[in-house]
């Protein structure tokens, strides 16, 4: 629902897309850890390991492309 909500304000989208790229690596990395434990799943698994990669990938590309502006350095500071 926040994430919903956070595409109409802008003054939230960047938590938005902070918190949902921090969710789908969750899942990316913990179904990484499942299938090195307990083997290869089922096609329908796989396709959603595939999703969650792909939106954790986007997520973090989107963080990279526009940081937040209270995270970056002041001018003039090297």
């Amino acid at each position: 629902v926040f994430i919903f909500i956070s595409s109409f304000r802008h003054t939230w989208t960047h938590s938005a897309i902070l918190l949902s790229t921090l969710v789908y690596t969750t899942f990316f990395v913990f179904r990484t850890l499942s299938i090195a434990l307990d083997g290869m799943p089922e096609t329908a698994i796989l396709a959603a390991y595939a999703i969650e990669f792909l939106l954790a990938a986007v997520g973090i590309m989107l963080l990279r492309a526009h940081p937040h502006p209270l995270a970056q350095a002041p001018r003039g500071a090297v």
